[in-house]
């Protein structure tokens, strides 16, 4: 159970990186879209924290892209 955690969490980090990438967002303009600090972002990558839900929605928002494309 948890590898199956740890590899969808490896996922979503991918994901974002991917879509970000492909749409030129900078991660220090990730961050201030989602009012985080660009450590937050930087760590939760990092360690491949899960974000909370609602972070994983702004998330998707402001990249455009539906939240199950990250996850899934």
């Amino acid at each position: 159970m948890l590898m199956k955690q740890f590899q969808g969490e490896n996922m979503f980090w991918d994901n974002v990186e991917n879509i970000r990438r492909v749409q030129g967002f900078t991660y220090r303009q990730l961050a201030a879209a989602l009012n985080m600090s660009e450590t937050t972002i930087s760590s939760m990558r990092k360690f491949k924290t899960e974000p909370r839900v609602s972070d994983a929605i702004k998330i998707a928002d402001v990249i455009g892209i539906d939240v199950r494309q990250l996850v899934g």
